[in-house]
This record gives C-alpha cells, sequence and structure tokens, in this order.
C-alpha cells in the first residue's frame, strides 16, 4: 500500500547508499582526466577539493535525511523530495544562466 515497511526503508536505503558510493570511483576517475594540469598540482588540487564537496554533500543529506525522519515516516517522502525538486529546478537554472560563459578548452592541455 501507501506506507513503507523499516524492511523496506532499510533494505532500499541501504541499496542507494552503496550505489552511490559504487559510482563515485568511476566518477573521480573521469573528473581526473577532465580537470587542467594546473588544477592537478599541489596539495589542494581538484581531486581533494571534489572529495570534500562529495563528503560535505553527504553529510548535509544525511543531516537533511534524519530531519525529514524525525517527526515520523508519514511525511517523510514530502519532506524529501519537494527540497530536491526545487534544488533541481535551482541547478537548471544554474547552468542555464552560466553555460554561456563556460571556457570550452584550457590552453594548458597538451594531450595528444
Amino acid at each position: 500500500g501507501d506506507e513503507y515497511s523499516e524492511i523496506q526503508f532499510i533494505l532500499f536505503g541501504l541499496i542507494i547508499f552503496v550505489s552511490c558510493n559504487a559510482l563515485e570511483g568511476p566518477v573521480m576517475g573521469l573528473l581526473s582526466k577532465t580537470i587542467p594540469k594546473s588544477l592537478a598540482r599541489g596539495i589542494f588540487n581538484a581531486g581533494l577539493l571534489a572529495t570534500e564537496a562529495g563528503t560535505l554533500g553527504r553529510v548535509v543529506g544525511d543531516f537533511w535525511l534524519s530531519s525529514a525522519t524525525f517527526m515520523g515516516l508519514s511525511q517523510m517522502l514530502n519532506r524529501t523530495f519537494e527540497p530536491m525538486c526545487a534544488m533541481v529546478g535551482v541547478s537548471i537554472f544554474a547552468s542555464i544562466w552560466s553555460y554561456p560563459h563556460l571556457q570550452p578548452r584550457f590552453d594548458d592541455e597538451d594531450d595528444d
């Protein structure tokens, strides 16, 4: 029906968690191949910054889900998906707004 059991909630939460962590490796691998060489040097390189951004995103998401389930599971879907839809809309707007300002290639790339 319309309600989720605790087993379903835990099982699908575990599946989503494992799937996100499994996809992080290939995504970081692709990111390491697309960043310019000037950002690939030093301690605070793009890989570290991307890892820290991902960690921060997981922390915020964990707090968000914990606060959404604090008052019970009955309205959990509304409290999680409504703000997420708003964030998707803001992300699409930001992408469309900033698209003309993106730089297609960096000059310091000499991959042949």
